[in-house]
């Protein structure tokens, strides 16, 4: 079972504020947690390294087997990126696109978001654990231009 909340000072920091805080912080805070039974999260069973850069992305595996997936994310810059995980089984250049280029992420028939993670800066890391089950998934950057501009893979669970 998983905390719901953390207790800061006398501030209540939601789950999803969590990161956020720390990120603020410096992660030089320590969170008393508040009402946690359980523990951390279960390890990976594979950990995948993802490099994005101008304009690619680069896997250290490009097919795994299904499981608890951790991809650990460098951005190798020079500008902000982003990695979005998407279960689908068209190819990641072909996925369809609106008017300015950028993928339906939750809208689109045959594409069903997994999860992502957002506003990765230059020569900044971030790590991303998934449960993914076998099957095709395109990993792309969705930020505007960076799809078109090739930030696309394929990735396969076996």
């Amino acid at each position: 079972m998983s905390c719901t909340n953390a207790l800061v000072g006398q501030t209540v920091v939601r789950r999803t504020d969590r990161r956020t805080f720390l990120k603020a912080t410096g992660g030089i805070a320590v969170l008393a947690l508040a009402g946690c039974t359980g523990g951390s999260e279960p390890a990976a069973d594979t950990t995948v390294d993802v490099t994005l850069s101008d304009f690619k992305i680069a896997l250290s595996d490009g097919s795994v087997s299904a499981g608890r997936i951790q991809f650990d994310i460098t951005n190798d810059g020079p500008s902000l990126h982003e990695l979005v995980v998407l279960k689908t089984e068209i190819m990641a250049g072909e996925l369809p696109t609106d008017e300015d280029g950028a993928v339906d992420e939750e809208g689109a028939e045959g594409i069903e978001l997994v999860d992502e993670v957002e506003d990765i800066e230059d020569d900044a890391t971030a790590t991303l654990t998934v449960d993914l089950e076998p099957g095709h998934y395109a990993l792309i950057c969705n930020l505007p231009s960076h799809y078109e501009l090739g930030m696309f893979i394929d990735f396969t669970v076996t």
